[in-house]
């Protein structure tokens, strides 16, 4: 059902590294959601006014808040899809995530409002009127969120979009929300106790739950979030597959948007290669990298002297001083300057995030047992923290 639909509303729908394409999903699941939620929320909120439940009005308001979740959606992907100018070299395509950012937001006020009733009415408790008809509806809109809910994440998948999953998300909060009342309901019919406040309660909070959690997965990559280990595996995949390629590090990726990704990266190659030859390597990866829709790879080249026996020693030695110190330490750029007066030895360190470890502490350290080892060497040792090698 998901796949006919797709094809029958979207041309190439097979090109998703086409941002025209990009935008005719997104066009389209704002459409569905749009149209899918304004009937929930009219059924919802005519029926939770008529029987007086604060739990159904708050479900219905709930599908209200997806409809301007869907039109802002729906306005996202069509801000992104604006080709770059001359204010915006890079394009627009982050506007997807600004848009994100806005429907979490609302979602988060609303969350706090049905709240706020709910509270009020457990102080002030009101009588409920149940009829078959609404557990019918309520069952019906469990269906058409399920629906929704995979038609987003289908969706999302195909074209990675980070405002779709979370539209996924929002959808099968909703069938939790809505069984939350369907539950209730029976408890009332069977037991004769009148939960509703309380469930419109555990609603709410629930929807201001989700709220956060959308806030901080648009603002994310409006900060610069770093690059899934996925993407950084297909990035590694995509280096090692060429000859004359000795190693890699200080990999850095800025996403401007979902389709608008640039990559930088130190690659090793011999230091014998000539300039022409090795620029040759280095641009046939950067035309492969784009082809492959990884994005726009910017290569940096570092020489290496393969040849040299003290540098390949100095290298031994400087992997297992910083192994004997932390095993999840690395290192790059070892050099070897020789001048009238000093034997510099140069190269960096890396330190993961994750690792408490002082800077400067290591630097002593390191420089301390080199020198118990190679008296004549001067370390000139450059400290990074990343983690990302």
């Amino acid at each position: 059902m998901i796949n006919f639909i797709i094809k029958l509303f979207i041309k190439n729908h097979q090109d998703v590294n086409n941002l025209t394409v990009r935008t005719m999903y997104g066009k389209l699941c704002g459409i569905v959601g749009i149209v899918s939620n304004l009937i929930l929320t009219i059924i919802k909120l005519v029926m939770g006014f008529l029987v007086g439940s604060i739990a159904i009005i708050a479900d219905g308001v709930n599908n209200l808040a997806d409809v301007s979740t869907s039109v802002v959606t729906l306005l996202g992907f069509r801000l992104s899809s604006i080709p770059a100018d001359k204010e915006h070299p890079y394009g627009h395509q982050r506007s997807e995530y600004i848009a994100g950012l806005i429907v979490s937001l609302f979602v988060l006020i609303v969350g706090l409002n049905i709240l706020q009733s709910s509270i009020q009415k457990i102080i002030n408790p009101e009588t409920i009127n149940f009829s078959n008809i609404i557990f019918i509806i309520l069952i019906i809109s469990i269906a058409i969120k399920l629906f929704q809910m995979m038609f987003y994440r289908r969706v999302a998948k195909i074209i990675s979009s980070k405002s779709l999953r979370a539209s996924s998300f929002d959808s099968l909060s909703d069938i939790f929300t809505t069984a939350i009342v369907l539950i209730g309901m029976i408890i009332f019919k069977t037991a004769s106790v009148n939960i509703d406040a309380y469930l419109g309660t555990i609603i709410s909070l629930f929807i201001i739950y989700s709220g956060f959690k959308l806030i901080k997965e648009t603002v994310s990559p409006l900060l610069g979030e770093a690059p899934s280990q996925e993407f950084l595996e297909k990035i590694e995949t995509h280096l090692n597959s060429y000859d004359g390629i000795l190693g890699y590090h200080d990999i850095i990726v800025h996403s401007y948007g979902p389709l608008r990704t640039f990559v930088t990266v130190d690659v090793e190659m011999d230091s014998r290669l000539e300039m022409i030859e090795a620029h040759a390597i280095v641009d046939q990866i950067e035309y492969d990298f784009k082809e492959k829709g990884l994005g726009n790879l910017v290569i940096h080249i570092d020489p290496v002297d393969t040849q040299c026996e003290n540098l390949s020693r100095y290298r031994k030695m400087i992997y297992e001083i910083l192994q004997s110190i932390d095993k999840d330490l690395r290192f790059h750029d070892v050099r070897l300057g020789v001048g009238k007066k000093n034997k510099n030895l140069m190269f960096d360190v890396v330190i993961p995030f994750e690792k408490d470890i002082d800077p400067k502490k290591l630097k002593e350290e390191i420089i301390q047992r080199i020198k118990q080892q190679e008296p004549d060497l001067k370390p000139l040792i450059t400290i990074d923290r990343s983690n990302i090698i």
